[in-house]
């Protein structure tokens, strides 16, 4: 009768068949089908009752496919859903990454998917859990879950990991991929072994929290904990959440085609301390949301909804990076990488690129806050589109060391980076000096940008900055000694700026001493002070520049020997007004406009459309001198006139032969 089972309620109960029991289930007329087993440590205790056959497999005893028991092997009946439970995996168990070890390998081999039960309890682990897919040979792995947790109560034992990252102590919880272990001399064997290879991993949980910077005499003596560590060809990644720890979170090795959704980490990262005579000294900055390392020619990357959060402090976040690319072959095929919505925050930096081959990086609709720099690049060729993205610059305390804390950076490498849309917030903790580095900045278009904090200033860049239709809110400055535009002279980046509008304080000033600024068909909705601009050896153009009537226009320009033309400098809808306007010119020593209070000045009055071809120069007279200006009138000037006020008074001693460098144009209407 070989149509019913022996029935057994625990794996400890079906280990210990008498020799009565293993002779009934052989021959060639057994009395029992197979074994049926209630449960693995207590009847009851897994989803449902699993069937086991007698077997002549050369495999070795795996705790849940097969079962080597006396003289006989008895094996799983053939599972699609396979439940960790049924190869002894339980939240308190020992040797849990071999359970789990060995329930994905039956899976790899058999087909089906990996399923971890969310239970009351937390799942816990004390070693990795390494999965490795044979070489050349096309494998696949799928674990699911509905939610469960893994709470690591205690740092891992004795963990490997394939590659490492930085000089601390390394721990992977799952590991699935190559068997290369650090150090590796090729890097192919992490890279490159996992062709044919699939991964995906859905719903599961991981609290990491039990990882944090400890002090130490040494610098980079800490144990950092990345739970998820994959090297395939293919690699999905859905619904899964990451509390605490510190390190890489999902580091992703050598893939074609990534994608995860709705996959985050939160409360992610730390910093080394380091005690020098029972101080605390900070060093390096760690935690990073994704770590991907190597890639393949015409790789595509897809980031959905994922929610990314550094640690945050008092004194600042802890983290480095929402992403990193590192170690990418320099293929010369574009690679494509797509973030869709989600949260990038509190991290020193929201991406970074190195040695990462060329690839086209756009961000679609992400929220980006408490970042000092956006993005940083080494060696890296990487176009960055940010589509409608809201971000906030501020001061995070978090750099990596030799990266300027003082400035707040939008700094790119090799490629380019275009805006379109979205908005720009630059919020610095203190009111002191901050720059917004642009490096590889190309264009703005449509974007919206609010400075919360005065003498805040686009710096250098390795291209000319267009801003096209944007908005900006409270930029510039009350000194009027600030540059807001500003760079080293050797950079010959220029910026312009058309249909811009700017929402600005009366009392500020927009300038530049060094940089060559352009604006056309700019507006401001209020009383812009000052509009100054200028280069030490060429003159830049401001051309319908439209502000607010009853303003004050002020505009420093740079002189270099030639005539200056003012219809240039003065605005279109000042110089195109048909009521009167009044203009004092200056000319000036200096490179800024502080030209304000020289005593030999020539009030022009207009009294209608025109302008003024000016060339100054310095008539020297005694032991002094003054200001003296040829002119010829242009354009239908109408009957003006020209006020010589206090011509004889000079200027003082200590200023003899010092030659005119600039004008200063004030004009009101």
């Amino acid at each position: 009768m070989a149509n019913q089972f022996l029935i057994k309620n625990t794996m400890a109960d079906m280990r210990n068949l008498s020799a009565m029991e293993i002779t009934s289930l052989q021959g060639p007329t057994p009395t029992y089908t197979g074994v049926q087993l209630l449960g693995y440590y207590e009847k009851g205790d897994t989803p449902a009752p699993i069937n086991y056959f007698l077997t002549n497999s050369n495999s070795l005893d795996d705790g849940g496919s097969l079962i080597a028991i006396n003289s006989i092997k008895l094996k799983i009946s053939k599972l699609d859903l396979v439940d960790v439970r049924y190869f002894g995996l339980f939240p308190k168990t020992e040797s849990n990454h071999i359970k789990f070890t060995n329930c994905c390998n039956y899976v790899i081999n058999n087909g089906g998917y990996v399923w971890i039960d969310r239970l009351n309890e937390t799942y816990n682990f004390k070693y990795t859990a390494r999965v490795i897919l044979e070489k050349d040979k096309a494998q696949s792995l799928s674990i699911r879950s509905n939610g469960a947790i893994i709470k690591l109560d205690q740092k891992l034992i004795a963990s490997e990991t394939i590659w490492k990252t930085t000089q601390n102590r390394e721990n992977i919880l799952f590991s699935i991929g190559t068997p290369a272990k650090w150090p590796i001399n090729n890097v192919d064997e992490a890279f490159n072994y996992n062709l044919k290879h699939e991964v995906s991993i859905e719903g599961l949980n991981f609290d990491c929290s039990v990882y944090n910077a400890e002090r130490s005499e040494t610098i980079y003596n800490n144990d950092l904990i990345s739970p998820i560590q994959i090297s395939a060809e293919k690699i999905i990644l859905k619904s899964i959440n990451t509390n605490g720890g510190i390190g890489s979170c999902y580091k992703i090795l050598g893939a074609k085609y990534f994608e995860a959704s709705k996959v985050n980490v939160f409360d992610y990262g730390s910093r080394d301390k380091k005690l020098v005579n029972g101080k605390t000294e900070l060093g390096d900055s760690y935690g990073d949301g994704f770590h991907f390392m190597g890639s393949k020619e015409n790789a595509v990357y897809s980031l959905y909804d994922c929610k990314l959060h550094g640690k945050l402090s008092n004194s600042g976040t802890f983290s480095r990076a929402g992403i990193v690319f590192e170690f990418m072959k320099s293929y010369q095929k574009e690679s494509i990488f797509n973030i869709y919505g989600g949260e990038i925050k509190n991290f020193a930096k929201g991406i970074h690129t190195e040695l990462s081959g060329i690839w086209n990086i756009n961000f679609n609709n992400v929220n980006i806050s408490n970042l000092d720099t956006l993005s940083t690049q080494a060696s890296a060729t990487s176009f960055f589109h940010f589509n409608n993205c809201n971000i906030e610059l501020s001061e995070t305390d978090g750099l990596e060391a030799g990266l300027n804390i003082t400035s707040i950076n939008i700094k790119f490498g090799d490629g380019y980076v275009i805006f379109n849309g979205g908005t720009v917030i630059v919020n610095p903790k203190l009111n002191a000096i901050k720059h917004i580095v642009l490096g590889s900045a190309e264009s703005f278009n449509n974007t919206y940008f609010d400075f919360k904090k005065q003498n805040v200033n686009f710096y250098d860049g390795a291209k000319n900055v267009s801003f096209n239709s944007c908005i900006f809110k409270n930029f510039g400055s009350a000194n009027i000694k600030f540059d807001s535009f500003y760079g080293y002279t050797q950079w010959s980046n220029d910026f312009y700026l058309n249909n811009c509008i700017f929402q600005i304080p009366d009392n500020f000033y927009i300038r530049s001493t060094f940089k060559n600024v352009f604006f056309h068909n700019c507006i401001s909705s209020s009383k812009v002070q000052s509009m100054t601009s200028g280069n030490m050896t060429s003159f830049n153009s401001i051309s319908n520049f439209d502000i607010k009537k009853d303003t004050n226009f002020q505009i420093y320009i740079p002189y270099n020997g030639a005539d200056i033309d003012l219809n240039d400098y003065i605005p279109s809808a000042i110089r195109e007004n048909k009521n009167d306007f009044k203009a004092i010119v200056l000319g000036t020593d200096l490179a800024d406009s502080l030209g304000r209070g020289f005593n030999n000045l020539k009030e022009i009055v207009r009294k209608e459309q025109g302008y003024v071809l000016m060339a100054p120069y310095w008539y020297p007279y005694g032991d002094s001198g003054y200001w003296q200006f040829t002119m010829e009138k242009k354009g239908n000037m109408g009957s003006y006139d020209i006020n010589s006020i206090n011509a004889g008074q000079t200027w003082p001693v200590n200023n003899i032969g010092q030659k005119v460098r600039g004008l200063y144009l004030y004009i009101w209407q």
